[in-house]
């Protein structure tokens, strides 16, 4: 039986037992709802879409046999012509889908609502934030105190919206990371200051977390920068120094205390490398594992948890 899975970009599920299968025309992004185990990927083709499929199993919901793929199952969401979905989430909860729809000034972040199956219905974009002809909105990922956190490639920036009114917040720009094109965010768990309550925030507040960007270059960097109480500093980068296969680094994942890096190295082989988020006595965050096109898995300090 498949253990617990996590669904990188390229519509790619990796297990400990096997890659699942995904159906798109050109898949980019996808994610997997918690509650209901509903897959949802972005179709990037002439007719550009997000589609979902719901578990073989749907009661209870189980995806360890994989996703029905009939027509009639499937649930599609078109998009406007020219544009593109580069990135999906899902709340906790199980109830909404965020997309990131780029499309120049045209651009949006789309809330869908979900219904108990799964399954897209009713949409309203995100308001507040303004987007220019070379806006690229690319991964996003959500974080515990109600933010929103969104890579824009072409303009080198994060944009955060606030997920409880639907609106933009802020920019993370150079003023707190070096200037670079990002292509993912993920960020962590985080921890709470029992009794500390932000001015305006809304519960559960999360004081403490850290955010994880993928610089996709030859030179590629993982940026790592702390929110704390508020505010966000720079901490440092993840490089190939630290391992020579971080090449073209892509989408990002955090399960538990792991940090999955979708990677193209120097010849071509695909990689997922394994990071730890939380950093040693050093500071820094060591490499786990290594995981190849091939299935093999080498590791190369604690096992692998998924």
């Amino acid at each position: 039986m498949f253990k617990k899975s996590i669904v990188l970009g390229l519509a790619l599920l990796i297990f400990l037992g096997g890659v699942a299968f995904a159906v798109s025309t050109n898949p980019v992004s996808s994610t997997k709802n918690p509650v209901t185990r509903t897959l949802y990927v972005a179709n990037n083709s002439a007719a550009p879409s997000i589609k979902s499929y719901p578990p073989k199993a749907i009661w209870p919901p189980d995806d360890t046999l994989g996703w029905d793929d009939a027509p009639l199952l499937v649930n599609t969401q078109s998009l406007p012509g020219g544009s593109a979905c580069n990135g999906l989430a899902v709340s906790s909860d199980g109830k909404k889908l965020y997309a990131s729809i780029a499309n120049g000034e045209a651009s949006e972040i789309r809330v869908y609502y979900l219904d108990s199956s799964g399954m897209p219905g009713t949409y309203e974009a995100m308001a507040g934030a303004t987007w220019s002809a070379r806006s690229t909105p690319s991964g996003l990922t959500l974080g515990r105190d109600y933010k929103l956190y969104v890579t824009d490639n072409t303009l080198r920036r994060i944009r955060v919206f606030d997920t409880y009114n639907n609106t933009w917040i802020s920019d993370i720009t150079d003023t707190h990371l070096p200037d670079a094109r990002l292509l993912d965010v993920a960020t962590t768990k985080g921890t709470t200051d029992s009794g500390f309550a932000l001015p305006g925030s809304h519960p559960p507040n999360v004081a403490h977390y850290k955010i994880f960007a993928s610089e996709h270059s030859s030179d590629g960097r993982i940026h790592v920068l702390n929110y704390d109480l508020g505010t966000i500093t720079y901490e440092k980068a993840l490089t190939k120094s630290t391992f020579v296969r971080l090449t073209y680094p892509s989408d990002l994942k955090i399960v538990g205390d792991r940090l999955y890096v979708a990677v193209n190295d120097d010849s071509n082989v695909v990689a997922v490398m394994v990071y730890s988020t939380v950093p040693d006595a050093s500071g820094n965050y060591p490499v786990i594992a290594q995981i190849t096109t091939d299935n093999a898995i080498k590791f190369f300090d604690l096992p692998l948890k998924l």
